[in-house]
């Protein structure tokens, strides 16, 4: 496993329709544990395949170096695909019984090099994750929804990628499961970028980078650290707007009351000076509103939202 590092240089994706998802996006992407935050819809998935290799951009690039394994957020099953294909690791297997079998060609023990034991690790895992028993060359047809992403999510450590990234991975794991990933996540020691609202796991996390309407912003620290700044620029705008409302409510009764004087008897007179009516006049000015600027790390990168 050698160090990861991917680069995205003025990236942009348009959509097939035509309509931009983002534009401009830079980041690099270091052997720090990364979680991914963002709403839905704003291009998360897209941008893993981005970052993978899946998918090309529309504009700017992709600089990568050594192997990236995305396990998406859901796992699709292909008609007579077996378990180890689904896992990911069926050439390493076919590449182990070659050997076991006196074959010497080079490409197999260079895809093997240090994993000899895979057969017996993939097994322990499949029984972790409660799936002990299942023959690797079974089909993934038999498996639930939820057994096929346990099953790709065992693979994905397996297959020992320099840069790891995974979409929402404890969503199909129990509590014993979700400590494992946890541990498993904790030992990694190649790239990591996670997609989760799991908090537990973001707050595992060394950085986060949340891909919002504003851009692609990079928060040093895990998930509790990332909030702190965030809850309070919300506090501070819940303020301001409290105190724009009562700004407007005290405006709106002076507008009222002014209204009002008008509409009394001799309150034409009161307007017109002190000497008609014995009273001063009515002056009455509205304050100018006030601007509120948010505060927020500073970005290089502009999204567009979906259309």
């Amino acid at each position: 496993m050698t160090c990861a590092s991917l680069t995205l240089e003025s990236v942009a994706y348009v959509l097939p329709d035509g309509s931009p998802l983002f534009s401009d996006l830079n980041i690099h992407i270091d052997q720090r544990a990364t979680g991914r935050v963002g709403r839905n819809g704003v291009g998360k998935s897209v941008l893993a395949r981005l970052l993978a290799g899946e998918l090309l951009p529309s504009a700017g690039r992709c600089v990568r170096s050594g192997s990236v394994h995305d396990l998406p957020q859901r796992v699709s099953v292909a008609p007579e695909q077996s378990i180890a294909e689904l896992a990911g690791i069926a050439p390493l297997l076919d590449a182990l019984e070659r050997i076991a079998a006196g074959g010497v060609a080079p490409a197999d023990f260079e895809r093997v090099g240090e994993r000899w034991t895979a057969h017996a690790q993939f097994a322990a895992e499949l029984e972790r994750q409660g799936l002990g028993g299942h023959d690797p060359r079974a089909p993934a047809a038999q498996l639930s929804g939820g057994e096929a992403m346990r099953v790709a999510l065992a693979g994905a450590f397996l297959t020992q990628p320099d840069l790891l990234i995974l979409g929402e991975p404890s969503n199909h794991l129990d509590g014993p499961q979700r400590q494992r990933l946890m541990d498993q996540l904790l030992a990694w020691s190649g790239g990591l970028l996670v997609m989760s609202h799991d908090r537990s796991l973001l707050d595992a996390m060394q950085r986060i980078l949340e891909l919002s309407a504003q851009g692609l912003r990079s928060y040093g620290g895990n998930d509790a650290l990332y909030a702190q700044p965030r809850d309070r620029a919300t506090g501070g705008q819940r303020s301001a707007g409290t105190a724009q409302t009562h700004a407007r409510t005290r405006r709106a009764g002076v507008a009222r009351a002014t209204v009002a004087s008008t509409a009394r008897p001799g309150a034409r007179r009161a307007c017109c000076g002190a000497g008609e009516s014995g009273r001063d006049p009515v002056w009455w000015a509205q304050a100018p509103q006030r601007r509120q600027r948010g505060s927020g790390c500073n970005s290089n990168v502009r999204p567009n939202r979906r259309g």
